[in-house]
């Protein structure tokens, strides 16, 4: 490390869907061949769009018979793919590219079929490859729960702390228009959690002086574990991070945790590290019992898996 793959699940907030795209058919009895029993499908020549920093992206999805010719558009270089299958087949990798720059943001947009007898297309997760580039760099990494000192909730009373009663996992929920929840940390790539729920809606989140970008936590049934916020290759040095419900109709707001990535070399990240919080492992490559469920299988069969988190390690 620091040469890792984040698996980004079709119902992150931070894949932006225009047209209409229905999100996890509930009637569709192939449902749980999807990873996490979730998929987003358009037959209207939907969009899905993604900006992220990283070395190599992979989109996931369905071929199927009702499936069309589909379009993968990466920094404006656009190519069509075939999303036929029969058999059907499943958590398929629809599209690659790998030697992308990692000092630079890049963008890729999937777009459905045009329309005619096999008008569909779907999403059901995005990997992408993150780190420095260099496999033998140091790196020193957390993950810091909800309750963490390190995070700072304002004004605390809008805030309510939650526990599971599945598995125990704790989150903060606010349905309070303008609380926040602020980090500060060294790193050089954040990731936030949280879940998305019908009752879930409007936020922003801020990064240093960048402007603050806007997100949209609905979705169709409650979700936990998604990623809220994602961002990499960042300078060495401190950074500060906030999300911000920006709901006007009091839709709630939930954050369940944070991963923070080092790969400077230079210092510790400035953080105590609760009860909660798992170190990674350089040799092993995996860690250790954690907030949030397992992923989705990834493109490489050297993935070695984390326990109940949403990111999975690639060992190069």
């Amino acid at each position: 490390m620091p040469v890792y793959n984040l698996t980004i699940d079709d119902a992150s907030p931070i894949i932006l869907y225009k047209g209409d795209w229905v999100d996890s058919l509930q009637s569709d009895p192939f449902l749980s061949s999807y990873a996490n029993g979730t998929f987003h499908s358009t037959n209207t020549s939907g969009n899905a769009s993604f900006l992220f920093n990283g070395t190599a992206i992979y989109l996931f999805g369905a071929f199927r018979v009702n499936h069309g010719t589909y379009s993968v558009s990466l920094d404006n270089v656009t190519t069509s793919r075939k999303g036929f299958g029969d058999p059907f087949k499943f958590q398929q990798n629809m599209f690659e590219q790998t030697g992308l720059g990692s000092g630079r943001e890049h963008s890729v947009t999937l777009k459905g079929p045009p329309g005619g007898a096999a008008p569909y297309v779907d999403l059901d997760y995005i990997v992408v490859t993150q780190g420095d580039g260099n496999a033998t760099t140091i790196s020193n990494s957390k993950i810091l729960g909800d309750t963490n000192d390190a995070i700072q909730y304002h004004p605390q009373a809008s805030w309510s702390a939650m526990a599971s009663e599945q598995d125990g996992s704790t989150s903060h929920q606010t349905n309070i228009f303008n609380a926040s929840v602020t980090i500060s940390f060294h790193g050089n790539a954040v990731t936030l959690y949280g879940s998305t729920a019908p009752n879930h809606g409007l936020y922003e989140v801020s990064l240093d002086d960048a402007p603050a970008q806007t997100f949209n936590g609905s979705a169709s049934v409650t979700r936990s574990g998604e990623i809220l916020y994602l961002a990499s290759g960042l300078t060495d040095g401190l950074h500060r991070v906030k999300m911000t419900n920006v709901d006007p109709a009091g839709q709630w707001l939930d954050f369940e945790g944070v991963a923070i990535f080092d790969w400077s070399g230079c210092c510790n990240i400035q953080t105590p590290i609760p009860l909660s919080t798992s170190t990674i492992n350089q040799d092993s490559m995996t860690l250790g019992q954690t907030l949030f469920p397992s992923p989705a299988s990834t493109p490489e069969a050297t993935l070695k898996y984390v326990d109940n988190f949403c990111t999975i390690f690639l060992e190069i």
